[in-house]
């Protein structure tokens, strides 16, 4: 199927709310995705969702939607990566991690794990963003707690705007960009910090948003070959609630992620001479190993396959 016969299977009109429910606004098709009924004259509802299957009853979508649910999702996520493909990749922010080491870290620490640090000297908890680098605090703590710092233009950062979303999909209004330092929880004033860049937020947040990078940069200094080290108790004292091997495993994957990005170059076997002043090409070999990512996909049927008997396929996209 072409792109643009794509954008044309999912102008069908919204018919319903999302969720299991049908609305008044009807398209015709050939049979209802869950009892098969196929009359001509049979006023169809499609579903406002992913807007790939219909129904002729408000039943048959409500029965429907156990089965229905999971590939709903995956169908509207697929359209809504169809219609945006386009989109240019400069302003992602996504975390530097293989989905691999990601993985490990989320085991570890879960997918919600909050931290103690201080923020411009003040004691606050914040959650730990794994899965992205981009530091987000909330115009109301910004008032509360660092009155004197100054909110600037996003354009300080990068060119253009910024289209922020979070992980459920919402987008997140924001209103500029200031600078915080942060350091982990310690009786130490040596202890290292990083300055970070936090997007301001208009909207309200239970806790200040941190990107892994930002503990990795902290984490990765630190001297942990001793159990009893100061450093460890630093990384206990912020990451409270989590067992002493737990951490330990924690700080040796964040100083040890980046090593999966190195690997061999091997050249030919003769002489090169590269001329003062100049650059030369060399056709040479690596071995990356696998390359990891996550791909969103759609299976599809192929219609000149016959099917085993009592089988029933229903309206499905197919190329």
């Amino acid at each position: 199927m072409s792109t643009e016969s794509w954008k044309e299977y999912f102008k069908l009109q919204e018919a319903a709310s999302p969720g299991p429910e049908v609305a008044e606004r009807s398209l015709r098709s050939q049979r209802c995705s869950y009892c098969g009924k196929d009359d001509d004259q049979m006023t169809l509802y499609c579903c406002a969702q992913c807007k790939c299957v219909v129904y002729c009853l408000r039943n048959c979508q409500k029965r429907h939607w156990n089965d229905h649910r999971n590939n709903c999702k995956t169908l509207r996520d697929l359209t809504w990566t169809c219609q945006n493909k386009t989109r240019s990749n400069n302003k992602t922010f996504t975390s530097h991690l293989t989905p691999s080491e990601h993985a490990k870290i989320a085991k570890l620490v879960g997918r919600r794990c909050t931290v103690k640090c201080s923020l411009n000297e003040f004691e606050a908890t914040v959650l730990w963003d794994t899965g992205a680098q981009v530091s987000i605090v909330s115009k109301e703590m910004m008032e509360k707690h660092f009155p004197k710092n100054v909110i600037k233009n996003i354009s300080e950062l990068i060119n253009g705007e910024l289209d922020l979303t979070a992980a459920n999909g919402t987008r997140i209004a924001y209103s500029g960009w200031t600078e915080i330092e942060v350091r982990l929880i310690s009786s130490k004033e040596k202890d290292p910090s990083v300055m970070v860049p936090f997007l301001v937020t208009n909207d309200s947040l239970e806790y200040p948003i941190l990107g892994y990078n930002v503990i990795e940069e902290l984490i990765k200094p630190m001297n942990t070959s001793d159990i009893q080290s100061a450093h460890i108790a630093t990384v206990q004292a912020s990451f409270q609630g989590f067992d002493e091997k737990v951490l330990l495993e924690l700080v040796r994957l964040i100083q040890t992620a980046r090593a999966n990005e190195l690997c061999t170059i091997k050249s030919p076997k003769k002489d090169f001479v590269i001329p003062a002043k100049k650059t030369f090409k060399v056709n040479c070999r690596a071995n990356t190993g696998p390359v990891e990512e996550t791909t969103l996909v759609l299976f599809e049927p192929d219609e000149l396959t016959p099917w085993p008997d009592g089988l029933s396929v229903h309206e499905t996209v197919t190329t």
